[in-house]
């Protein structure tokens, strides 16, 4: 019984130190480094951190902003992101009346799926117009 006794305290340290441990893992997005960006770039990155705060805050009102009018991804998606990363450089294209800018993402969820994305963004001419989410295919 003696040596029963002599272990229980350490044996509990260490259940209680991987209790803790499994807890502390991440409960909040993961969100994009804005200081490796500039520009319009910097504005699309800041649209797609914006997108993963409101889907994780469940947030539509201020999710429906990010998108344009028109746009098929209008609605939050059902699953909470983790992470989102750039995997090729944002392209910026100008056309007859909008900007359009496109990049290549890779997303990981919450339950750990991981999904291939391509954001695409229009921008307005007009001096205040701002880059929004067309689409996310």
């Amino acid at each position: 019984m003696f040596q029963f006794k002599r272990f229980t305290k350490p044996f509990l340290y260490v259940l209680l130190v991987i209790i803790l441990t499994s807890c502390s893992e991440a409960t909040h997005p993961e969100y994009i480094p804005e200081s490796n960006f500039t520009g319009d770039q910097l504005e699309i990155v800041k649209l797609i951190n914006l997108r993963m705060k409101y889907i994780f805050e469940e947030n539509k009102d201020e999710y429906v902003k990010l998108t344009a009018p028109n746009s098929p991804v209008s609605n939050p998606p059902s699953y909470k992101v983790k992470k989102v990363k750039v995997m090729e450089e944002i392209h910026i294209r100008e056309q007859k009346n909008i900007y359009e800018a496109s990049v290549r993402t890779n997303e990981v969820t919450f339950n750990k799926e991981e999904m291939t994305y391509v954001y695409v963004f229009w921008k307005g001419k007009q001096p205040n117009d701002t880059w929004l989410i067309m689409d996310i295919d």
